[in-house]
């Protein structure tokens, strides 16, 4: 069996390396990657069409300083005209914590599934506060819900968590340590198409 091939690899600008296949079989492949942490390579088996090849992109983040940690990882493969792809990474510094991910799916360059989320903590006085979002698109599933989450003299814990699917459900939650003579514990849902539900621990 006789075997045809030769390579070529670059070094200057964006790294890539070439490799041609002639014999037994005819591939041709290249990758290609940046300083960045990006890259994207193809493999072809019939260099006269554009039908026969599997093209991917990928990148990786991977950022840590002493205030911030950026991390963030994506793939995407296109195959005839199907692309099959995700992406997800976060954000987090000791007063925020952000998340996005992402899935494709078939020839819409557009995502099929995307997810948000973002939480913010502050501190007035002596009240803890931690703020934040979840929203959700995608064909089977669309929600822009939020919550917060209250802590009062490291004793008394409010919580209220509002999802906002068809129509908005709240759900609050009030622990208080320091409730005399007794910890009270209260829970209350709110829906539109129902009258306001409480449930009272002692």
């Amino acid at each position: 069996m006789q075997v045809d091939v030769d390579y070529s690899y670059r070094t200057s600008g964006d790294n890539s390396i070439s490799i041609n296949v002639r014999s037994p079989y005819t591939v041709e492949t290249e990758l290609t990657t940046t300083g960045s942490g990006h890259g994207s390579a193809v493999i072809n088996w019939d260099p006269t069409t554009n039908d026969q090849q599997i093209r991917f992109e990928f990148g990786l983040k991977n950022v840590k300083t002493s205030s911030l940690i950026d991390r963030a990882l994506n793939f995407k493969t296109a195959v005839l005209r199907r692309t099959v792809g995700f992406a997800v990474g976060y954000k987090q510094s000791p007063d925020m914590l952000t998340s996005h991910g992402e899935l494709h799916w078939d020839a819409d360059p557009h995502p099929e599934f995307v997810y948000d989320v973002d939480v913010r903590r502050s501190s007035v006085r002596r009240q803890l506060a931690y703020d934040g979002s979840l929203k959700v698109s995608s064909y089977l599933l669309n929600t822009d819900s939020t919550f917060s989450h209250r802590i009062v003299d490291d004793v008394h814990y409010i919580t209220e968590v509002v999802f906002d699917l068809s129509e908005k459900l709240t759900v609050r939650s009030d622990l208080n340590l320091a409730a005399s003579p007794t910890i009270s514990h209260q829970i209350t849902l709110k829906h539109p198409r129902l009258s306001k539900v409480r449930i009272v621990f002692l």
